[in-house]
């Protein structure tokens, strides 16, 4: 199926427009104007058609930081855990996660970053056991904005690894740890 993403112009400015899934045999336009040419009409517009044609729905992306989105998701998911989880959970994004993660948008976040601060972690000296919890809480926190929340296509951790065991952390020589 062509895309088909009408471009007009209303008053002084550009609307694209695309027709989708009739819903209960009723007509569903998608229309969004206020664009300063109609290049930046069509283009805005084909990614529209894109996010509906992948998602089946129109989806806003996420600008949220990560940081205000793990914040959401503590509020959000935080009512089915303990009281004793969710305070490792914030002690973890506190410590860890929110100084190298925070500052990213949610839809900028991609499996070679989250592979690289994993690794990171690892060559910083941290426990297997703590790389793995750190990895559990990223890996339930994105899936989550993936469904029920709808924020995200997929999930930026689907394929991020832990080091083998048989690594070993690549530290400057003479480092020690910091604990």
């Amino acid at each position: 199926m062509a895309a088909k993403v009408n471009v007009y112009k209303r008053g002084k400015t550009w609307t694209w427009q695309f027709e989708g899934a009739a819903v209960g045999g009723k007509r569903k336009q998608y229309t969004k104007g206020g664009f300063p040419t109609a290049t930046a009409a069509r283009a805005a517009g084909m990614e529209a058609w894109n996010e509906y044609n992948q998602a089946g729905e129109l989806r806003k992306n996420s600008e949220m930081s990560f940081s205000d989105y793990l914040d959401l998701w503590l509020e959000t998911y935080g009512v089915n855990l303990k009281t004793t989880t969710i305070a490792g959970y914030k002690k973890r994004i506190n410590i860890h996660i929110r100084p190298k993660l925070g500052k990213y948008r949610m839809n900028a976040l991609s499996p070679a970053i989250l592979q690289k601060y994993i690794n990171d972690l690892f060559d910083a000296g941290y426990s297997r056991n703590t790389i793995s919890c750190i990895k559990g809480l990223l890996t339930g926190s994105l899936t989550y904005a993936v469904e029920p929340l709808r924020l995200l296509i997929s999930s930026p951790m689907q394929g991020v690894k832990l080091p083998s065991y048989r690594a070993t952390p690549a530290r400057p020589a003479g480092s020690t740890l910091m604990w």
